[in-house]
């Protein structure tokens, strides 16, 4: 597949989504960072505070205190708004109390020998890859939307014709609730034109089906795409793109998995396999508490 931005540059600026705990509440996943409108129309990405004007910094506050027939001076400083720490559902680093709600993330274990498990600890979900996909620092776009992948693992990094392309990727975003289906095969047709534009790519897009994780109360559906490319040898000449969408209580959980099949410059990693695609999809898990 191509990196976003046509190989030209990297995933995005934001941070990956690997910390930050939020854990949901019953029922439902964590607030959303991006707004599924439906359709491919988002609301917009974190909201933007309102921006205020640069208080003054108050130099001195003098308080005469009498002690003991004595004066002390004591001196109040104050920070510009502009100075001041915006924290959203981040935890303490202080000593948690055990008798509040902000727990840690219990280990996870991955299905299988020669994969990892990975918490996405603000998505509230752990998923397993194999072995060789990386975790990805930053958040990857959805062209044509204002939102943003993150807890993103890569695989099978390459550079060819002064471009740099990759084998595979999985990650995930919430969104509003919306119809799932709809949803779902939106999102992989906008993937699939995304992730192999630099071929000229023609993509078959599936209908969406029931999906159940198994040892999970996760339900939802998957719309898969195979895509077919010509017209540039860098480029992988098959690809698969899987997306799941799970409704939570006040919004959806979109994951996907991608990688190239078939084709590609000798020098490139070996292709992924179709049936590792869709175990990252079936090994997602809500996080633990513990």
């Amino acid at each position: 597949m191509t990196h976003p931005g046509d190989g030209q540059g990297g995933w995005g600026g934001q941070q990956g989504g690997w910390g930050q705990p939020q854990y949901p509440p019953t029922g439902g996943f964590p607030q959303q960072q991006s707004q599924y409108g439906g359709l491919g129309v988002f609301s917009g990405g974190p909201p933007t505070p309102p921006k205020r004007s640069r208080w003054p910094i108050i130099a001195a506050v003098v308080l005469l205190v009498l002690v003991a027939g004595g004066v002390t001076a004591f001196l109040v400083t104050r920070k510009s708004d502009d100075q001041a720490v915006t924290t959203v559902s981040t935890p303490k680093t202080t000593s948690p109390d055990p008798t509040t709600s902000a727990k840690t993330a219990a280990a996870c274990e991955a299905h299988a020998a020669g994969w990892n498990c990975l918490k996405v600890t603000a998505l509230a979900v752990s998923y397993d890859a194999p072995e060789a996909w990386k975790p990805y620092d930053f958040s990857g776009p959805i062209e044509g939307m204002d939102a943003k992948l993150i807890g993103i693992t890569t695989y099978g990094d390459y550079d060819c014709g002064g471009k740099t392309y990759n084998r595979g990727n999985a990650g995930g975003v919430l969104v509003d609730k919306a119809d799932p289906g709809a949803t779902a095969k939106d999102i992989a047709a906008k993937l699939s034109a995304q992730y192999y534009k630099s071929g000229t790519a023609t993509p078959a897009i599936g209908e969406p089906k029931p999906l159940t994780i198994k040892g999970t109360a996760l339900t939802g559906v998957q719309v898969d795409s195979v895509v077919t490319t010509t017209g540039n040898d860098c480029l992988a000449t098959k690809g698969a793109i899987k997306v799941a969408v799970f409704q939570g209580e006040k919004n959806m959980l979109v994951f996907m998995s991608n990688g190239d099949l078939e084709g590609g410059p000798s020098s490139a990693p070996a292709p992924v396999r179709d049936g590792d695609l869709q175990a990252v999809i079936d090994s997602i898990k809500p996080l633990k508490q513990g």
